[in-house]
């Protein structure tokens, strides 16, 4: 009978064993599985990560694309003031004939010069850029009726409407300039100052080249 006995306690220890190394195998695979199935979310997740910064990039190039095809052409001209009687509002009205549209005009020459004629002998220089559109003139210089040329500071921007139109985005209200005076060798420059105003040139203003 202990013989039989013994017989049973070592076949019970054998499933024991098989059965614990059946579960051990279990947990071997649950855990291998969900490790690669962990593996491959993040891989996944890095993938659509990728591919969105691709597509944003590809969006932001035709983007640029888009900018530079819609450009329009700038020519190089003269081009005439049009007065608007809504901007420039009563004032406009009680300058009355002395404001002609032939004494407000704008030369752009091929060596990026400008010249800005504002009537009644005054007129202001410099250099221009051209940038998306827009046509910023950098103010370097002044003439007066009477008065030599002088340095001035100062910035215009324009931006470009059509190959024959462009409008004022971007003016100072003024500009300072050196008073002169006559002496025996002509108008010379003095040590007194003077704000001269742009106007009738303000924000909105459109000018038409002169064809």
């Amino acid at each position: 009978m202990d013989e039989n006995k013994s017989v049973k306690v070592s076949l019970g220890t054998v499933i024991c064993i098989v059965i614990i190394l059946i579960l051990s195998f279990a947990l071997i695979i649950v855990y291998y599985f969900g490790f690669v199935a962990e593996e491959n979310s993040i891989e996944k997740s890095n993938l659509d990560t990728n591919i969105n910064n691709l597509n944003e990039t590809i969006s932001n190039a035709n983007d640029d694309n888009v900018s530079t095809n819609n450009t329009v052409e700038f020519n190089q001209t003269d081009y005439v003031i049009q007065f608007d009687e809504y901007l420039l509002g009563e004032e406009y009205e009680t300058a009355g004939n002395e404001l002609k549209e032939e004494s407000y005009t704008i030369s752009f020459l091929n060596n990026n010069e400008f010249n800005i004629y504002m009537g009644f002998g005054n007129s202001v220089q410099g250099n221009y850029t051209i940038s998306n559109n827009i046509v910023n003139c950098i103010l370097t210089t002044a003439r007066g009726e009477y008065s030599p040329i002088q340095e001035i500071e100062g910035k215009i921007s324009f931006r470009i409407i059509s190959d024959s139109e462009i409008e004022i985005i971007d003016i100072p209200k003024s500009y300072t300039i050196r008073l002169s005076e006559l002496s025996d060798s002509g108008w010379v420059l003095t040590d007194e100052t003077k704000e001269m105003r742009f106007w009738p040139l303000v924000e909105g203003i459109k000018y038409i080249a002169n064809k």
